[in-house]
C-alpha cells in the first residue's frame, strides 16, 4: 500500500476517488465504513482533523 504508515487527508481521498466529480457530504464516510467492514477496523484509523491512517502493520486480535 502506498500510504501505509502515513495519514492521508480526506481532501486527497476525495480527489483520488472521485477525480473531477464534486461529491461531498458523507459519501467518503460511507465508503470507509464499508471498507472497514470488509478488511477490519484496525486497518483504517481515523485521525480527527487530519484524515485517515493506514497502519503499516495493523494490530491483530491475538
Amino acid at each position: 500500500m502506498l500510504a501505509a504508515g502515513r495519514v492521508v487527508p480526506r481532501e486527497r481521498l476525495y480527489q483520488r476517488v472521485f477525480e473531477n466529480d464534486d461529491h461531498r457530504g458523507n459519501v467518503l464516510d460511507v465508503y470507509i465504513r464499508r471498507l472497514r467492514s470488509k478488511i477490519g477496523d484496525q486497518r483504517i484509523v481515523t485521525r480527527r482533523g487530519q484524515g485517515y491512517l493506514f497502519p503499516a502493520y495493523p494490530e491483530t486480535d491475538a
